[in-house]
């Protein structure tokens, strides 16, 4: 078997792409590349963490609060009292706009 029957079956067989994968993967190594884009991806994911630990403690002082508010309505209850009517939460809490 000759050269263009080898090329024929690595082109076949798909080896193009795995040879462009691997020379490309070398390059980012050789530039050192790789390594800030290693080093970006870490602080992204401790950027996503910290996010996620700021939501659960948001998320944990909401529910707390939700709880008391419901102690309170059952005090009033049981005391006889009528609670107020629900405030307009459009009009207390205007619904903000999502970030570009």
């Amino acid at each position: 078997m000759g050269p263009q029957e080898w090329a024929l079956i690595i082109g076949a067989l798909g080896g193009g792409s795995v040879l462009i994968g691997v020379l490309n993967n070398f390059f980012k190594w050789f530039t050192g590349r790789a390594g800030r884009e290693r080093i970006r991806n870490t602080d992204l994911l401790k950027r996503a963490d910290a996010a996620d630990e700021r939501a659960d403690s948001e998320a944990a002082k909401r529910r707390m609060i939700q709880e008391y508010a419901s102690r309170l309505r059952r005090h009033m209850y049981d005391e006889k009292l009528t609670p107020e009517e629900w405030p307009d939460i459009e009009k207390t809490m205007p619904a903000r706009r999502p970030r570009k």
